[in-house]
């Protein structure tokens, strides 16, 4: 594994590891964040990544250069009810950092996707140390988070498995040429970072409304598995938007609204009621 490090201004990113090849940036900062050795905003970004990981234990494909494979760390993360938060100010970075350098237009989709003409173009992943009590208690702390994100900048289709290629793009695919991958990069560590100090700052509202303003299927009949960990059938409604923690807010058929911390959100074939 060939490493190399550098230090650059901005606080995310800052102390920044590049590796030729890890198995998942995620467990390489873990590693380093668990033994008390990674300072806050410091950054493990692999050129190739061979067993990524994503929510739930599924699995991220990186294995070529052209995909943003990284990980940085939050020393504290702040609050752990707003580790929902954390998620999707990260994925807001990405998806501006893809509108200025390379002028496409994203949406995310709850809760950590970033999504371009319908297909998933990168995903964020946090781990985090979360007092007891649990990550839903707004009084709780984190002593850290380690967030990983997957962003396919120059990937082609060929380079995606059969099994995704249907449902995932990438920033060269969408352009019909090579982006500025460096570019992406460092346009995100600057976007992302201010919306992770206003929300380590407890004021999240500017970027709230960012991710609602891209929230995918907002105002739309969606499908919820999963919600919060029920293994009961899958909650349908109108999608009305997200609450000041970040969960997604749901308008059920009865009328009632429910919100929501965690799930798998489907927006495509769900009936009207």
């Amino acid at each position: 594994m060939t490493r190399s490090q550098r230090t650059v201004s901005g606080w995310l990113g800052r102390t920044r590891t590049i590796v030729e090849s890890a198995p998942s940036t995620q467990d390489v900062l873990l590693e380093r964040v668990r033994a008390r050795a990674a300072g806050d905003g410091e950054l493990v970004l692999a050129r190739r990544q061979t067993h990524g990981r994503g929510r739930r234990g599924r699995a991220w494909f990186a294995p070529t250069e052209g995909a943003l494979a990284l990980s940085f760390a939050l020393v504290p993360a702040g609050s752990a009810g707003s580790l929902g938060l954390v998620a999707l100010a990260t994925a807001l970075g990405a998806a501006e950092a893809v509108e200025t350098e390379a002028g496409l237009a994203c949406a995310i989709k709850w809760p950590n996707d970033i999504v371009l003409r319908g297909r998933k173009l990168g995903g964020v992943l946090v781990d985090a140390s979360v007092a007891a009590g649990g990550a839903d208690e707004a009084g709780g702390e984190t002593a850290w988070a380690v967030v990983g994100l997957g962003l396919n900048v120059n990937v082609a289709e060929a380079d995606f498995p059969p099994e995704l290629a249907a449902g995932a793009t990438s920033v060269s695919i969408e352009l019909g040429r090579a982006a500025d991958i460096e570019a992406i990069l460092e346009r995100f560590l600057e976007r992302a970072g201010t919306h992770l100090d206003r929300v380590r700052a407890g004021a999240s509202g500017e970027m709230r409304g960012a991710v609602e303003a891209r929230l995918l299927a907002r105002g739309r009949r969606v499908r919820v598995a999963g919600a919060d960990g029920d293994g009961a059938a899958p909650v349908e409604g109108r999608l009305e938007g997200l609450d000041d923690a970040g969960r997604l807010r749901l308008v059920l058929d009865s009328g009632e609204e429910r919100v929501i911390s965690s799930g798998d959100l489907a927006v495509g074939e769900v009936p009207d009621a």
